[in-house]
């Protein structure tokens, strides 16, 4: 799932191999230096705004049981 999703919810629980390593307020553990779930959210920012902003990235989702092209994210070949 996205990480950045999880910043409403009431809670947020992160597990890493198995294990839960982090238990809380998703606004406090993005607050808190050194949390796992904050350096979360920046690598899942890092990649958003690196990797994932290259024009040639297509934006699909399911509509009506067909995968469709987002059109507000228009495809620019390279």
């Amino acid at each position: 799932h996205d990480v950045g999703e999880t910043r409403t919810s009431p809670r947020v629980l992160v597990i890493e191999g198995g294990r839960l390593v982090e238990d809380g307020d998703p606004r406090a553990l993005a607050e808190r230096p050194g949390s796992r779930y904050r350096a979360l959210l920046d690598a899942e920012h890092a990649v958003r705004s690196g990797l994932w902003s290259d024009p040639s990235w297509r934006r699909l989702r399911l509509e009506g049981g067909s995968l469709r092209e987002d059109a507000r994210a228009p495809r620019v070949d390279p």
